[in-house]
């Protein structure tokens, strides 16, 4: 009888486990969610105001404060908790919303610009969402792939510098599929991170924020890759 009941309790306990888990994961994605929105309506925003003759080199300064702020979170992001956190989330987002637009209204100018976009935002909605479904369904961790990413991540930095100076389009077109593969690696490995670093971290704000960078930079690569057809 002792048995029993020991056993029924821990079968409890374990799902109670599970709940909090859950709810957990729930909440990353929510807040992910809210981002995306977000960055949306700041996209929104920079478009519309351009639409009334505001041009784009007066925003030219907003693509370097994402750049800055990602550095100085690398190095406090154990900080990255509370009030602190969530303000730091909010700021980077919005930021990164403003930026974000200023590449719409770019590409937008194109022929068949917004169908462009519409496309990169389809096809990044569709990589995500088969990844993350392909994590949680098979249940594989995929963090042992941090290592090779952070490295290869390095990598596409520094041939993003070389870039600047001995770039051609065909360089151009090369470096953008690999980035988008790279990040395509990232979204294994932060989905994985959810349930087996941030949850035990109950770190709600690292999560989201690896998340929301990981669909921003697939989605900027996308349209390089699509760009660079034309």
């Amino acid at each position: 009888m002792r048995e029993q009941i020991g056993a029924l309790d821990f079968e409890q306990r374990f799902a109670a486990l599970d709940d909090v888990k859950a709810a957990f994961v729930s909440k990353v994605y929510g807040t992910l969610a809210m981002c995306l929105i977000i960055s949306t309506l700041a996209a929104a925003f920079v478009n519309t105001k351009m639409g009334f003759g505001i041009v784009a080199p007066n925003y030219v300064w907003l693509r370097w404060v994402p750049f800055g702020m990602l550095l100085v979170a690398s190095f406090v992001r154990s900080l990255l908790r509370g009030i602190v956190g969530w303000c730091f989330l909010l700021t980077f987002v919005v930021a990164m919303g403003l930026v974000l637009g200023l590449v719409v209204f770019a590409y937008s100018r194109l022929p068949g610009g917004m169908e462009l976009v519409a496309t990169a935002l389809g096809i990044t909605a569709a990589i995500f969402l088969t990844l993350t479904a392909y994590v949680r369904i098979s249940g594989k961790n995929f963090t042992y792939l941090g290592g090779f990413l952070s490295m290869a991540t390095i990598g596409l930095l520094l041939a993003g510098f070389a870039l600047m100076f001995f770039g051609g389009p065909t360089a151009n077109y090369i470096y953008a599929w690999v980035g988008a593969v790279i990040f395509s690696g990232w979204i294994l490995y932060d989905t994985s991170a959810v349930t087996h670093i941030h949850y035990h971290e109950n770190n709600v704000v690292g999560a989201v924020l690896d998340l929301y960078i990981d669909i921003v930079q697939l989605f900027l690569f996308i349209l390089r890759i699509l760009g660079g057809r034309r």
